[in-house]
């Protein structure tokens, strides 16, 4: 490096450190964020971009031969730097049916061989246990969720689709993760014209974080334009401490470009061994040490000996029971109903169907599932709305907390009492007690878009039907009418 005073300073590893401790000592409200890219996961079991990008290339050379060399000249790819290209390589190499290339990366970040390393261990507490809590990344793997929760027992905040950035809290208590790329399970952006700009809505929630805090860089090689375009283009930004294995000359054109002489390049050996360093020389007394002579000594093991321990012992006192009179009642009951659901499934006509409902409701008077699905029965074939809504209040009554029973209700006071202010008091008690359930998100979603137009709510509820089962063809289908509502085609 120069010693031009607009050039950028490289500084050691251990340099970074002492500010880390310097922040620690002195009780400081001075805090980083962290950017993290594709290489803080190698260690872990996932290929670097790098290691992809050649794969791809490989894989196009046996396939297109001549044709290749045609399309890396009008795209000026430098062979020699294929991982620079990235985006483009795997747009490419995917071109005829890109879910083939998601099935691929879903593929590879799910394969039982990935596990997080030490560094995620380290990184996980560094980021509960303290202030220094936001990541923004362009991964859109769970690694780092897996650690978190694995070796804090913290559930983290992430934001996996620019459509919820708006829960984003710059002074958030829980660790929180940025996907700007979206997380795996939301359409993850990969491709060249994916990732070329940053979304609206991510540059609105971004600029704040990155006007207010340092960002520390690791395993980010700066290849993708819309994180970096991003950052240049925020004048007032915090300085950025960027950090690379064994040599600042390894930098790309792309981060020389952004850098300046606020900016910091780090020289370290690697993200695990950052980490450890980190642990040995400022928190060694605040985290969960990772090295025992003893394994069976360490909280991790002690803790899940705790839960196995639990769960067996339950495990026994629930099977003592299985002779009491009140246990064999309970499975009698239990099995009973599930005998009459049964026969109404397999019965012909709708005659037969509500004969089995009412020999089975008089036969189980307090069997909230029989009284709901009658009532349902009765709104869907027989058009009895009045005797539909008794069924159902009787219901809520003996179980008002149940999910399935409210979300029944709310449809049908949308649908036909068009009591829309009932409705949605409904959908949301719903959502209260099963706010992952993909069916509730979904329904209360088609609520607020045709009733409400409430676009921003019903998106976000759409998703996490999506998020959850990604392959439902029914909640695919009302999440593009929905897009197809917002776009309509001329």
């Amino acid at each position: 490096m120069s010693d031009s005073k607009d050039e950028t300073k490289a500084i050691k590893a251990k340099e970074l450190i002492q500010i880390f401790k310097d922040i620690k000592e002195s009780k400081s409200d001075s805090r980083f964020c962290f950017i993290l890219g594709a290489g803080v996961s190698v260690t872990s079991g996932i290929p670097s971009g790098s290691t992809l990008a050649k794969k791809w290339f490989s894989e196009l050379k046996d396939n297109l031969k001549e044709e290749l060399d045609k399309w890396v000249e009008e795209n000026q790819i430098d062979t020699k730097k294929l991982e620079e290209f990235y985006p483009l390589i795997y747009q490419k190499r995917y071109e005829n049916f890109p879910k083939s290339g998601f099935d691929f990366l879903e593929n590879i970040m799910q394969d039982e061989k990935v596990e997080p390393n030490i560094g995620y261990a380290i990184f996980a507490q560094l980021l509960a246990k303290t202030h220094h809590n936001i990541v923004i990344t362009t991964n859109f793997d769970f690694l780092l969720e897996d650690s978190i929760f694995l070796y804090t027992k913290t559930h983290p905040l992430t934001i996996g689709h620019e459509s919820i950035t708006e829960y984003i809290k710059s002074y958030a208590k829980r660790p929180t993760i940025l996907k700007i790329h979206r997380d795996l399970f939301l359409e993850p952006k990969n491709n060249q014209k994916d990732i070329e700009r940053l979304s609206k809505e991510w540059r609105k929630s971004l600029t704040p974080i990155i006007t207010e805090f340092p960002m520390v860089v690791l395993g980010y090689a700066g290849n993708d334009g819309s994180l970096m375009n991003f950052l240049k283009s925020v004048k007032n930004r915090k300085p950025i401490y960027w950090c690379i294995r064994g040599s600042a000359d390894k930098l790309n054109q792309k981060t020389k470009e952004l850098l300046n002489k606020d900016d910091r390049i780090v020289i370290i050996d690697g993200f695990d061994e950052f980490m450890v360093e980190l642990l040995a020389l400022v928190y060694r007394d605040e985290f969960e040490p990772l090295k025992f002579e003893k394994p069976e000594e360490s909280n991790f093991v002690k803790d899940a000996i705790k839960r196995v321990e639990k769960y067996s012992q339950k495990y026994d006192e629930l099977t003592k029971k299985e002779n009491s009179d009140e246990f064999k009642e309970i499975v009698h009951n239990l099995t009973y109903w599930w005998e009459y659901q049964e026969k109404i499934e397999e019965a012909k006509t709708d005659e037969e169907k509500e004969k089995i409902y009412l020999e089975g409701i008089k036969k189980l008077p307090t069997s909230s599932e029989l009284i709901c699905n009658y009532g349902l029965f009765l709104y869907r074939n027989k058009k009895d709305y009045d005797s539909a809504e008794k069924h159902y209040l009787i219901a809520l009554k003996f179980e008002p907390e149940n999910s399935y029973y409210n979300n029944c209700y709310a449809n049908f006071l949308s649908d036909i009492r068009e009591d829309y202010d009932s409705a949605e008091k409904h959908y949301l008690i719903a959502l209260k007690f099963e706010p992952e359930d993909s069916y509730y998100n979904n329904c209360y979603a088609n609520f607020l878009s045709d009733i409400r137009e409430d676009y921003d709510s019903a998106e976000k509820h759409y998703l996490i039907a999506l998020k959850f089962e990604p392959e439902n063809s029914y909640y695919n289908n009302c999440y593009t009418r929905f897009l197809d509502k917002l776009n309509p085609k001329d």
